[in-house]
């Protein structure tokens, strides 16, 4: 999605959970997706400005998260891609590597030398494969703590003081990890017994799985201890209002009120004049 349905996806969102009484299930989802439209209005406006400033090349934050077909595609490649490279480079990778820890295996030197000539290549496929389970597990858990604490401090910092509890989006993050190893030891199951879930029933369970840890982690503390999201939506609201407002004051000065009129709807041309 461009930057433009992007922000339409945030104001969409935001309107909804000021004006409208949704059940649970569906406010939570709303409150993901503008979630979702927040950070990259956020992100992908300085991204845009850079693109177009100095021709850099720059990862998109996000690759259509809604479309997630495994726990693991949601994480590894479709959700905050910018903090996940991240925290792949400082967390996961000196722990997988041996840089924190010592490997119970090593390869020759001839082999290494292969691996660090061919990159993408047997011999680095070969290399990968030497790795132990349990420093791969830890490295993945490392990262999700990693990201817990920092959620941690950003809800601290929005929580009212005398409000803040530790632990509802560390453990967010931290049970992931548990989730993940799960989802892969199934999906190994499956495919060996020759059952392929189709990608409705992957979108589907990973949708559900999301759902559930945010609906026990990640959304009590905003709902009872801030009113972060609130804040949020009617600031955008209120946004929206004003530019609304600018609009109608154009129209009026260049005497083309009714053509606003008709195209953003009499409610939305009487709220602006408010």
């Amino acid at each position: 999605m461009s930057f433009a349905s992007n922000t339409l996806l945030l104001v969409i969102c935001a309107s909804l959970l000021i004006t409208v009484d949704l059940p649970m299930i569906i406010k939570y989802y709303v409150y993901a997706l503008g979630l979702y439209g927040f950070i990259t209005f956020l992100m992908e406006g300085p991204a845009a400005a850079l693109i177009a400033l100095l021709d850099l090349q720059v990862v998109p934050p996000f690759d259509k998260p809604w479309l997630s077909t495994s726990l693991a595609d949601f994480w590894s490649r479709r959700w905050n891609n910018s903090v996940s490279l991240m925290l792949r480079a400082l967390v996961y990778d000196p722990i997988v590597e041996g840089q924190l820890m010592a490997s119970s295996k090593t390869l020759d030197p001839e082999t290494a030398a292969a691996g660090d000539k061919q990159s993408g290549s047997k011999a680095a496929k070969h290399q990968q494969g030497k790795i132990p389970l349990w420093q791969r597990l830890a490295g993945m858990a490392a990262t999700f703590a990693v990201s817990g604490f920092m959620h941690e401090w950003i809800l601290h910092q929005v929580t009212p003081e005398g409000a803040y509890q530790f632990g509802w989006w560390f453990m967010f993050f931290f049970v992931q990890a548990p989730l993940l190893v799960v989802e892969g030891f199934v999906q190994k199951r499956l495919k060996k017994a020759g059952v392929k879930l189709s990608r409705a029933v992957g979108i589907g369970y990973t949708t559900c799985f999301m759902l559930l840890t945010s609906y026990a982690f990640w959304f009590p503390p905003i709902e009872d201890y801030t009113d972060i999201a609130t804040h949020v939506a009617t600031s955008v609201n209120n946004n929206v209002l004003g530019v609304l407002a600018g609009m109608q004051q154009l129209a009026e000065h260049w005497g083309v009120q009714q053509a606003v009129a008709a195209t953003f709807g009499t409610h939305a041309a009487g709220s602006a004049a408010v």
